[in-house]
């Protein structure tokens, strides 16, 4: 059964955003069905396993990017 995340993030202003955010979920194991919207600070995607949200946050971090929710079901 996959999870299914929703996040906000901030720090997201263009198209190639959304194309970096999309590469840096991807790289999760079982992380699938990457949405990404810079316009709505919005990200989603399905995942075969749990991943911790301070995970989340350090990756993107890293790369310039603030996660200020995720929402799991």
């Amino acid at each position: 059964m996959s999870i299914r995340y929703q996040l906000t993030i901030e720090g997201m202003s263009c198209s190639n955003c959304e194309k970096h955010v999309r590469e840096i979920l991807l790289n999760f194991d079982g992380v699938s069905a990457v949405r990404v919207s810079a316009p709505s600070g919005k990200a989603s995607f399905e995942s075969d396993e749990e991943i911790a949200q301070e995970e989340l946050e350090e990756v993107l971090d890293d790369e310039g990017y603030i996660l200020t929710e995720v929402v799991a079901r």
